[in-house]
């Protein structure tokens, strides 16, 4: 008797939703503009930099997700 445990094989549609980006709804992309912000602010950047920074990536989400026909 062997100690190797085999595990099933993925299944290829299990593995391509899993290695998905995660912003294909409006709330993933809210939530990736909430860490950007969170993020600049922690780098030291003052808040209406961070602020303006956090919009212009907001717009670049819905630009990408438009183009790629993601859920709004």
């Amino acid at each position: 008797m062997s100690n190797v445990v085999r595990f099933p094989s993925p299944i290829s549609t299990q593995c391509t939703a899993s290695t998905m980006p995660a912003m294909d709804t409006a709330e993933h992309r809210r939530r990736a503009v909430q860490g950007f912000y969170s993020a600049e602010r922690r780098a030291g950047v003052d808040p209406l930099t961070a602020n303006d920074r956090a919009d212009e990536f907001a717009r670049k989400l819905e630009i990408v997700a438009r183009e790629m026909g993601m859920q709004q």
